[in-house]
């Protein structure tokens, strides 16, 4: 070893120890460690040094695990990480001393291909849990029952696909198989070196007469083994290599971790996905039972005390979980800051920026220290072409499909795709099977990673590109959500939601209203057809003022005050609905926007409706009627005709309503206006319930239900939930109480977003009351039947005669029951749209233990 001019010192020493393929590489050790009989030699010659019992004891450990983890180690020596870092600091000290003072050159071993020390048990179980990945494990286990020879673990970086390996080995030893080689490839830069790698790692030694290749196969030959290939993404060539060298070895079996699928022969690609995690709005599956908020409990607890019935921290816990898409490793960073920060900070802060996934433990490979540095392999791996388009990609909020991507990085749509399945072959996006319109999506990690990349500049560009596309996408969206294909159209555009939210956000910040005001122009029918009335208010609302202005595009100003009069309907000390009513009319005369003058006349005969000022009401109707006819519009016409048939039944006028709701429901079917005629036959079946022919009304509705589930294929909560409140009264009086059950299952737990339409809040509060009676709550249902008159007493609402009767009727009923029910009310009640969801849904978890 004193043959060539290098002095050892602590940190050539633990390379030597963890990375010893460094220095084999390097020019001036590489040749002390050849003049010591090589890497084998030297090694074991460190063992017959004069260490203390403790260190002897660490080298011990290191030699028979080499490159594992300091958890790994700290299992295995049963201490703590910070005594272990100590005791091996004193190893290294005390080694580099007696290396440069021994001055002996060790006797050569002569080649084997028999490991030094294999211990087959040596895979020991991790200290932390393993969560969420069971049926992973059964799936895989399978595979290998089923004698696969090669399966590949693909999955985006820091998905746990090496965890899922080790831990399926912890389950094939024994009966299955003798032993598990972990090979480790993230150091390896060159396909080349992967055999020396492999030499090195399996603690083989080969003769100037025996290839790397044949050493290896005689080493796996007569075993049955199990052999994990760890991180192979970078070296495409190196699964070739392997199949072909294991094709000899018809016993073993191989299971490897990679971002992208190695493309082997016989290779089984198992998609390694994220940790269910729940969503930001309601669920009926407990937030604890998610895999992802289990996993993040779990780490947790090893940085604090936590209750885990604590209902504010399993909050806390599902907002961190969706925040960062279930992704385990971030998870894991994220709970480790819980030892610094309270999680309300931690969830403040992770709303707008990952920037608590930064910093991660230090005893794991560099890769994983950080989401960065997970990102970022993959990320290097892809030509600089798609790296500059996974940068545009993140400006999407949500998914998008070919289209939306080509129109944005500006290429032609083939390919557009070569690029996006590039992207998908190394799980740097993902593909969605169950959303139909907008596939692609993106995790926030990922997003998050690669927006950081873009200068202040790229960044607005991209986001005025971004809202540019959404604006030319969602306009013709206005007349496409009632036409023959309004189901996939509604859908698609939910879908695109989050997109067309930041395009909005976009267009307020711009000087230039325009782009904001084009967008209201068509959102109304949107926001109006899913109950987004809080949505649209909060939009609309702070720049009703700067519509009564003159502008130079008044035809798109008329259009945004329309929108404005829908959903504003509570008065403001700068403005009123009524004076925004008064102007658009004027406004819409002025300058011949005569189809506009109507729908706002037609709108404005609904509020006097339901002010109860029927004689108004008719009209306004009637006029709007004569003018639609006078500008030739045969098609919007039927909305005021629709609207006159409803003041009939106002009115009391059953059998003028019903005949009126028949003829215009065989008009808008003809029309393949679907929502209008599901409309039409909603009040049909109202007319029938207070008829008492409630068979026929059930039959209605149930036909509606089926037919929207066959036409729309879309959650309950963007389709019409209303028809289950009709059927649930049905029932009642039917006194089917299996059949309220199940209404009231499927839309448990569905948000009532409508609380400014009083009609809305009206049908829930009378279903859940109807509810309460038949299953025995009386104090629920009279509990609701308060909240309900104080909505009424707030809001000033003018009720129609069934709902009066209806409150009558419950009166009388609850009086039975309750010893006072009188009703007083409340001077702090307020109507929101939050506290009415919550509060009707407290009902139902009590009644139903929900």
């Amino acid at each position: 070893m004193n043959q060539v001019s290098a002095e050892w010192n602590d940190a050539i020493v633990h390379d030597l120890l963890h990375y010893p393929q460094r220095l084999s590489q390097h020019p001036t050790w590489s040749t002390v460690i050849a003049e010591a009989g090589g890497l084998q030699q030297l090694r074991q010659q460190l063992l017959e040094f004069p260490l203390k019992s403790k260190q002897r004891r660490v080298l011990e450990v290191i030699l028979a695990h080499p490159e594992a983890s300091v958890v790994r180690y700290t299992d295995l020596l049963a201490i703590h990480h910070a005594t272990f870092h100590r005791q091996q600091n004193a190893l290294c000290h005390s080694l580099s001393s007696f290396l440069n003072t021994n001055p002996r050159q060790p006797e050569l071993i002569p080649a084997a291909v028999e490991p030094v020390a294999f211990i087959p048990t040596s895979l020991v179980r991790s200290w932390t849990s393993f969560v969420g990945r069971q049926a992973d494990l059964e799936a895989l286990s399978t595979l290998l029952t089923n004698g696969s020879r090669w399966i590949s673990l693909v999955g985006t970086g820091g998905v746990g696909k090496t965890r899922l390996a080790l831990e399926l080995a912890q389950h094939w030893l024994g009966p299955n198989c003798d032993e598990v080689h972990v090979l480790r490839f993230a150091d390896v830069q060159h396909v080349e070196d992967v055999g020396l790698a492999c030499m090195q790692q399996l603690q083989l030694s080969f003769s100037d007469a025996q290839s790397i290749e044949h050493a290896i196969q005689q080493f796996f030959e007569n075993r049955r083994s199990l052999l994990i290939l760890d991180n192979l993404e970078h070296l495409p060539a190196a699964g070739e290599w392997f199949a072909s060298l294991f094709a000899e070895v018809p016993q073993l079996q191989v299971l490897a971790t990679s971002r992208v699928r190695l493309n082997v022969s016989n290779e089984v690609i198992y998609e390694v996905d994220v940790l269910a995690y729940p969503a930001l709005t309601a669920s009926m599956e407990p937030v604890s039972h998610y895999p992802a908020v289990q996993l993040c409990l779990d780490r947790l607890e090893a940085v604090r005390l936590i209750d885990r019935s604590d209902q504010h921290l399993l909050n806390h816990v599902g907002q961190i979980c969706c925040h960062v898409a279930g992704l385990p490793l971030a998870i894991e960073l994220v709970a480790a800051r819980a030892a610094e920060y309270s999680l309300d900070s931690i969830v403040a802060a992770i709303r707008s920026d990952l920037g608590l996934l930064a910093e991660g433990p230090l005893d794991v490979d560099v890769r994983h220290q950080t989401m960065a540095a997970t990102i970022g392999w993959s990320y290097r791996l892809l030509p600089a072409e798609t790296q500059a388009i996974l940068r545009q990609l993140s400006v999407f909020q949500a998914g998008w499909n070919v289209a939306a991507a080509a129109a944005l990085v500006g290429l032609d749509h083939d390919l557009m795709e070569d690029h996006l399945s590039l992207l998908l072959d190394n799980h740097l996006i993902s593909i969605r099977n169950d959303v139909v319109h907008h596939p692609y999506t993106i995790l926030e990690p990922i997003r998050h990673y690669a927006w950081q990349l873009l200068s202040a500049e790229q960044r607005h560009t991209l986001r005025l590109q971004h809202c540019d596309y959404y604006i030319t996408w969602v306009t013709p969206t206005e007349e496409y959500l009632i036409g023959p294909d309004h189901a996939m159209w509604h859908l698609s555009t939910f879908q695109a939601y989050p997109n067309i939210q930041l395009a909005l956000q976009t267009a307020k910040a711009e000087a230039d209203p325009t782009r904001f005001w084009q967008l209201l122009a068509v959102l109304y029918r949107f926001w109006w057809g899913f109950h987004f009335i809080a949505e649209a208010q909060s939009w609309i609302e702070p720049i009703i003022p700067s519509l009564f202005k003159i502008t130079d595009n008044p035809y798109l100003q008329c259009r945004v005050l329309y929108t404005a009069i829908l959903f504003c309907s509570k008065n403001r000390p700068d403005y009123s609905q009524l004076a925004i009513i008064h102007y658009l009319i004027d406004l819409t005369q002025k300058h011949g926007f005569h189809t506009l003058e109507a729908k706002t006349k037609n709108f404005y005969a609904l509020i006097l409706m339901e002010q109860n000022k029927l004689k108004e009401a008719g009209d306004m109707f009637l006029a709007t009627v004569t003018l639609y006819q006078q500008i030739g519009d045969e098609t919007n016409v039927l909305g005021p005709m629709f609207n006159y048939a409803n003041l009939m039944w106002k009115s009391k006028k059953l059998n003028e309503s019903y005949l009126m709701f028949q003829d215009l429901a065989v008009k808008f079917k003809q029309m393949k206006y679907y929502l209008d005629f599901t409309a039409s036959m909603k009040n049909i079946s109202l007319i029938y319930i207070y008829q008492e022919k409630y068979y026929e009304a059930e039959k209605i509705l149930v036909d509606l239900i089926a037919e929207e589930e066959h036409m729309q294929h879309i959650p309950l909560y963007l389709g019409d939930y209303n028809l289950y409140f009709r059927l649930i009264k049905v029932y009642f009086f039917l006194k089917n109480e299996q059949g309220i059950d199940r209404c009231i299952k499927i839309l448990y737990p569905v948000a009532v977003e409508n609380t400014v339409f009083i009609e809305q809040v009206f049908f829930t509060c009378e279903s859940l009351i109807l509810v309460a009676i038949i299953k025995q709550y009386y104090l629920i249902a009279f509990a609701i039947y308060r909240y309900f008159l104080n909505v009424v007493e707030t809001e000033t609402y003018a009720m129609r005669w069934n709902e009066r009767e209806f409150l009558a009727q419950t009166k009388i009923v609850l009086s039975h029951y309750c010893d006072d029910v009188d009703f007083v009310a409340d001077p702090d009640f307020c109507l929101e749209k939050n506290d009415f969801n919550a509060t009707m849904n407290y009902y139902i978890k009590l009644m139903y233990g929900f």
